[in-house]
């Protein structure tokens, strides 16, 4: 099933920017829950933007959201991005055919959503790819449909984009649980090429992806995600980018990773590092002794991990193999 608003599309509203940030307020949506006060439920105790200069450049922003059965979160998703009080946005949510609440919760917000599909994809890659050939802003990013942004997120990356000249822009992100309260914060170093092509040699080297906004144009030259990677898809984008162009760095916090035990990052956490070495190798393989020494230390330590931790499960599942802890914990710490 495919369906588009037509209903007070912003493009109508785009020369009117006072009315479509104002059809976009906590007011004008469907009333939030009442026993939520915070944000994206309500934008009362939101501290006021930075004002912006007359004549200030308002490029449209795309956001798209790919989602399956995500019907817990997608409302908070959904409501942090309509509420961002930027005027020029296009929202599109790409959904894979959910069979949970998802298309209640989208239904809800329809008036207010750009476009928005239901169907049968090839996961989530795909969805975003759709989302992305869709999409007709000069500015795109995605956001999962279980993460959020934070009040005031477009206009800051809009403002330093449009300031510095900057492709490709990335901040700050909060860890969030599955209640929204945060645990941590994500403080990424600098972003370059070399840095996350070693991604193993520095802590947090990837970007967070929902606090990562590009231009149109990078992507259609460097190319769509690459469909063949479940888990980290972003990795590789950001790869061959980096190649051409430089990151740059908004110190602000902009989105709200949500971490919780049906997002891949908790329930296939195991995937993630084998398909990031594999990403890693295929850029690196021309760059010499300095890129493979320590790429194979790196990835021959993992392995030695992985392969501690499988025998440790094996002995606890297995009393019989108890006598042989400590032998093995022996060996294992020369």
């Amino acid at each position: 099933m495919a369906r588009s608003s037509g209903v007070l599309r912003r493009s109508v509203l785009d020369p009117i920017i006072g009315a479509a940030v104002y059809r976009r307020c906590a007011l004008a949506l469907p009333r939030s829950r009442a026993d939520n006060t915070r944000w994206p439920w309500t934008d009362e105790h939101c501290p006021p933007p930075a004002a912006v200069p007359d004549g200030c450049a308002t490029p449209r922003v795309s956001i798209v959201t790919p989602s399956f059965n995500q019907g817990v979160f997608i409302e908070e998703t959904i409501r942090s991005v309509l509420l961002q009080d930027y005027p020029n946005l296009e929202y599109l949510i790409v959904d894979g055919g959910s069979t949970d609440s998802t298309l209640e919760v989208i239904k809800t917000y329809e008036p207010w959503i750009d476009y928005w599909v239901s169907e049968r994809d090839r996961g989530q890659t795909h969805a975003i790819n759709k989302g992305f050939a869709r999409a007709t802003g000069e500015i795109v990013a995605w956001l999962n449909s279980d993460d959020t942004y934070e009040p005031h997120a477009i206009r800051t990356v809009v403002r330093h984009m449009v300031s510095t000249g900057a492709v490709i822009v990335y901040g700050k992100c909060n860890l969030i649980d599955e209640t929204g309260a945060c645990s941590g914060v994500v403080v990424p170093p600098p972003v370059n090429f070399e840095s996350l092509l070693k991604f193993w040699s520095i802590d947090c080297s990837t970007p967070p992806q929902p606090a990562i906004f590009f231009r149109r144009n990078v992507l259609d030259e460097v190319g769509p995600l690459d469909e063949t990677l479940r888990y980290v898809m972003d990795y590789d984008l950001w790869l061959r980018i980096a190649r051409r162009y430089s990151f740059g760095y908004v110190d602000a916090v902009i989105g709200n990773c949500r971490m919780h035990s049906e997002c891949k990052t908790v329930s296939e956490g195991s995937g993630f590092l084998p398909e990031r070495y594999r990403v890693s190798l295929g850029y690196g393989r021309g760059h010499g002794l300095r890129y493979h020494l320590p790429y194979w230390k790196s990835y021959a330590h993992y392995r030695f991990l992985v392969c501690r931790s499988r025998i440790w499960s094996l002995i606890r599942r297995h009393p019989s193999l108890k006598p042989f802890e400590h032998l093995l914990l022996t060996l294992y710490r020369r």
